[in-house]
């Protein structure tokens, strides 16, 4: 399977509701082509269930399968300030993940729960700082004020079809 780890601010909007059409239409492009499902990472997961979100994305124009949400730390409040997590729970969450993002964490949670099932995948993120996915080419950074472009699109579309020329 194929798959895209999708954040949402910084991605398809630019810090607040709603998405961008421009933004959505180039996922769409992606979801279209490779068939690539999503699983998000997004904080928007702290609060929202599976369904939940994929109705926000659905009620953006999001027309590609939205197949789960990354797990969140057990234990987790979400507040407005943030979340607040128990050290065990942390310690728990994290496991053996050489990492201390907590969105990289939940990525490599996701993977390693679901072993073999993965071909390929891209993870689309504004934050620079996603452990040890930095400086892999999964990993493509988009900027809070440009979200998704067609120059991303392009470059997931290539990785997940396994084109490296």
């Amino acid at each position: 399977m194929y798959l895209i780890f999708l954040d949402f601010d910084g991605v398809l909007n630019p810090g607040c509701e709603p998405a961008v059409p421009a933004m959505v239409a180039h996922l769409n492009h992606i979801t279209d082509f490779t068939g690539a499902m999503i699983v998000v990472h997004s904080s928007w997961r702290w609060a929202r269930t599976t369904d939940q979100l994929r109705a926000i994305l659905q009620g953006w124009g999001v027309t590609g399968t939205v197949l789960d949400r990354c797990p969140v730390p057990f234990g987790t409040i979400k507040t407005l300030s943030g979340a607040l997590v128990g050290k065990s729970d942390w310690m728990a969450f994290k496991g053996d993940i050489e990492s201390d993002d907590e969105r990289c964490i939940a990525i490599q949670r996701w993977l390693n729960e679901h072993p073999g099932e993965v071909k390929r995948y891209v993870i689309f993120d504004d934050s620079p700082a996603l452990g040890h996915f930095v400086g892999k080419p999964e990993f493509i950074r988009t900027r809070m004020n440009e979200g998704l472009t067609k120059e991303h699109a392009d470059r997931a579309i290539k990785i997940l079809k396994g084109i490296t020329w």
